[in-house]
């Protein structure tokens, strides 16, 4: 066995380019996973880290424990970390307190805006809300709950203010487990039952840290962490499926070569037994090199897309809002890595150490088992006429081999499939995030709606003049059609009881109407919409812009039958005042802050200034549009009570998020599609290179250079369409399934993935012709004598 070992070990030196392509093969696909794994592991980590960043790490809350329960629960075996928050009472005029321990306010992630945590129980911190309400700054003394603080710190925060070091007898413990997958018995034990999710007799109030034991030990199978590994074990099993079927060729081609071979070892004794462990040695040896190589490579790219994904989410500054991949080298991947590419070794190999072994000796010298007798083929009629002579001897090689034919088409096939498959994910995949941000004509909103006072007339001119703005009013926000034989659609039309008795029962006929939803301009932003609609201002300033667009159904339609011209009545429902405006335009036009405004909702769009109604109008949006929203941004937050939106920056963020997206996705499509290219490569020039004294012996009979080159490039012609054809059809069927996928949750009309299958038709035909290129070049420049003498290696 020792010899045969040897044997195989010296022919893999000597077809160095197969060898090679077969390395390749197994080494992307073990990296390949390895990268999926370590990413998913990264992905996990991150999700988990960026849970304790906000939150801190513990895994359930009681509620109202005393001090005495508090020591026993400190004292169990199963809880590695107890954080104690004492509560006080809020008083009239007063703010409720909360007392942390030194290291509490730490360990829970409070985020300090300025100054410092208090140290003692004569120190305290405030509330950046506290702080605007009472005019409180830092160094000041305050009085709260009958005692005198010093403020040394503010918080993020509201209604509370903090201290330290103080005991209450209503405390709120944040338990951290040793041995976080044993949650529910662990806990159960502290709330003294047996299941604390089917009792109602806990000794405690609780609350569970769902988001920590989600990521720390996928304690809960909702959609998030489904999604996760159904993806990963998707994205898996198409590496298999194709890395399989690549290095699966690569070995049956090196089979087909060595029958002759194996035919001479049998021979003299081999038997059929070491025959076919000559093969699967052989997919061993590769293995180790190839696997090894890939787990490398694969743990290196695990790391170096980390580097490059927290590289981006710095320059957007998304790290600074939380957003950071947290690195973690986790062994699984590996093992995952391992495991999964020996059994890919080992299917690869075995149908063709099953066929070494199987074909009797003078087979194999022969090495005729797998070409069939060309008197038998028939050539189509229009392959002879147009293509000629070259024409017929493709066609007929191509049949003489239908093995090494299928193997090509199948590999280019299975690349192509993949290939618009994954584009089309992309594709619906960004789609809705790029729609989120791809119409909206401004980058900083201001959000009036929660503040106390309303804006009078100096807060609206100070604001708008800071930069160029777009103001939104709000008065009531419904009112209805006093004829809904207008509303085309159900999903717009109410039901509503004119009168109810004392028990709230309807004694009178139900009323139908259509809700609409106004938003009203001030007048230079309403002319600004005109002008987009290329409407006269002074003919149209005191109309209305009707919006009736909507997905329903996850499908685009209009929801009533109104025409530019119409005249359109509306009632108050909380004061029956009326109001009459004539339709100036039917429009599908998004405006400021209504870019994703699809819902069953008629909308109309009105001029603030021009306003029928008895309501006094106030301020609810400001939109700017400015080439600095970062300054602008500082000089509206000196304004009391705003929410203030930097859009510009939020969009930034989102833009990066589909870079990083991208990279995966097409990483993933090109790394695919180069294990199907080595697959192809190797089926192609291997073919080539078994059929060397085929090709000197027509040369030798009178065939032209020219004539060979068309030959081989009608070859070329075959494979590629036949494999584009397959490919582009079983690659939109794929593709439609995405879309299904997708569209329970948005719906934008199938798709056809027409950009992927340009590039799919002019990939496969380049990378086909360059092959053969390759193939003919190298053919060409062989003496055809010599090449006769030889025997096939």
């Amino acid at each position: 066995m020792n010899i045969l070992k040897r044997l195989t070990k010296k022919d893999l030196k000597q077809n160095k380019k197969r060898t090679i392509g077969t390395l390749i093969g197994i080494l992307l696909a073990t990296a390949l996973i390895t990268v999926v794994g370590g990413m998913f592991v990264v992905l996990q980590n991150t999700l988990l880290q960026g849970t304790i960043n906000m939150d801190g790490y513990y895994h359930a809350i009681l509620y109202d424990v005393n001090k005495e329960d508090i020591d026993t629960i400190k004292l169990n075996k199963d809880v590695s970390h107890v954080e104690v928050v004492s509560l006080y009472e809020v008083e009239e005029d007063q703010f409720g307190m909360m007392s942390y321990s030194k290291e509490g306010f730490n360990y829970l992630k409070k985020q300090l805006l300025e100054g410092e945590f208090p140290k003692n129980n004569n120190e305290i911190a405030i509330t950046d809300y506290y702080a605007r309400k009472t005019n409180t700054k830092i160094g000041d003394t305050i009085t709260n709950l009958g005692r005198e603080y010093k403020v040394v710190g503010k918080i993020d925060g509201y209604s509370y203010l903090y201290t330290t070091d103080l005991d209450s007898d209503s405390n709120l413990v944040y338990i951290t487990l040793k041995h976080p997958k044993n949650y529910k018995k662990d806990i159960s034990e502290i709330l003294g039952v047996d299941d604390y999710t089917k009792s109602d007799d806990n000794k405690y109030g609780y609350s569970i840290n769902n988001d920590i034991l989600r990521w720390e030990v996928f304690a809960f199978s909702d959609r998030t962490t489904s999604m996760l590994t159904s993806v990963v074990a998707i994205i898996i099993t198409i590496i298999l499926a194709t890395s399989v079927f690549s290095i699966r060729n690569s070995f049956a081609i090196s089979t087909t070569e060595k029958l002759k071979m194996y035919g001479m070892l049998s021979s003299v004794g081999a038997t059929k037994k070491q025959i076919r462990r000559m093969v699967l040695f052989e997919g061993l040896y590769l293995g180790i090199i190839g696997i090894s190589l890939g787990l490398l490579l694969g743990g290196f790219v695990t790391w170096f897309l980390t580097y490059i994904v927290n590289y981006l989410t710095e320059s957007a500054n998304m790290i600074s809002n939380g957003w950071a991949f947290y690195y973690k080298f986790s062994i699984y991947p590996f093992i995952i890595a391992i495991i999964v590419g020996f059994v890919m070794i080992y299917l690869s190999t075995l149908s063709s150490s099953i066929k070494a072994g199987r074909v009797s000796p003078i087979q194999n010298i022969r090495n005729s088992d797998n070409i069939k007798n060309p008197k038998k083929l028939r050539v189509p009629f229009i392959i002879k006429k147009v293509f000629k002579v070259g024409g017929t001897l493709s066609y007929k090689n191509l049949k003489r081999s239908k093995k090494k034919y299928r193997v090509t088409v199948i590999s280019l096939t299975v690349s192509i499939l993949v290939f618009i498959v994954a584009a089309s994910f992309l594709e619906y995949g960004l789609k809705e995030v790029r729609n989120e941000f791809s119409n909206a004509d401004y980058d900083v909103t201001v959000d009036a709606r929660n503040r106390e006072n309303e804006f009078d007339e100096v807060d609206i001119n100070s604001l708008t003049s800071l930069a160029k703005s777009y103001v939104e009013y709000h008065g009531h926000y419904f009112y209805s059609l006093d004829n809904v034989s207008h509303v085309t659609n159900d999903s717009a039309i109410y039901e509503t009881c004119r009168e109810t008795d004392e028990n709230n029962a309807c004694i009178s006929k139900l009323e139908k109407f259509a809700y609409i939803s106004i938003t009203y301009y001030d007048d230079d932003s309403f002319k600004e919409i005109l002008k987009r609609l290329h409407l006269d201002y002074e003919k149209n300033k005191d109309t209305a812009i009707l919006l009736d667009n909507a997905i329903v159904n996850r499908k685009h339609v209009r929801l009533t039958n109104y025409k530019d011209g119409d005249i359109i009545n509306l009632t108050n429902l909380d004061n029956n005042d009326t109001m009459t405006y004539k339709v100036s335009k039917v429009s599908d036009i998004r405006t400021w802050g209504l870019e994703d405004a699809f819902d069953s909702t008629i909308r109309i769009i009105l001029n603030q200034k021009y306003f029928k109604g008895n309501d006094e109008l106030v301020v609810d949006q400001i939109y700017y549009k400015t080439k600095n929203p970062t300054k602008l941004v500082t000089q509206i937050e000196d304004i009391d009570d705003l929410n203030i939106s930097n859009i510009s920056e939020l969009a930034k963020q989102m833009k990066t998020l589909i870079l990083i997206f991208s990279i995966f996705i097409y990483g993933f499509i090109i790394v695919v599609t180069l294990i199907g290219v080595t697959s192809v490569f190797n089926t192609i020039n291997s073919n080539m290179e078994l059929r060397r004294r085929e090709f000197a012996t027509l040369k030798s009979i009178g065939m032209t250079k020219r004539e060979f080159n068309n030959m081989i490039l009608l070859e070329a012609v075959f494979y590629s369409f036949k494999s584009l054809f397959f490919g582009i059809i079983l690659g939109i069927g794929g593709s439609y399934l995405v879309y299904n996928a997708f569209k329970n949750q948005m719906d934008f009309g199938y798709l056809l993935p027409t950009k992927a299958i340009i590039i799919s038709i002019i990939f496969i035909i380049l990378l086909v012709y360059m092959i053969m290129k390759y193939s003919i070049d190298k053919a060409n420049k062989e003496n055809i004598i010599e090449t006769i003498r030889k025997e096939n290696v």
